[in-house]
């Protein structure tokens, strides 16, 4: 259910995750780890721990477009 909110287009979790490609896990890691901040990048909809999320998921494609693609260090194999 996209609910619209100052700031954009707002989505529940299910929704976001499809809509941005990625797992639920991720999102909830880069919200905890602080990348996404409450009240640009995430709200609940109610006081309690346990409310309903919802993702502005313009907010977040910003955020993300803005991180780099990760490098990888090993060695390259050869057969």
């Amino acid at each position: 259910m996209k609910q619209i909110i100052s700031g954009g287009e707002w989505l529940p979790t299910r929704e976001a995750t499809a809509l941005l490609r990625i797992s639920r896990t991720s999102l909830l890691k880069h919200q905890s780890n602080g990348y996404f901040k409450q009240g640009k990048h995430w709200i609940k909809t109610g006081p309690y721990k346990t409310s309903p999320t919802l993702w502005n998921t313009d907010s977040i494609r910003q955020t993300m477009a803005k991180w780099n693609a990760p490098v990888n260090h090993r060695e390259p194999v050869f057969a």
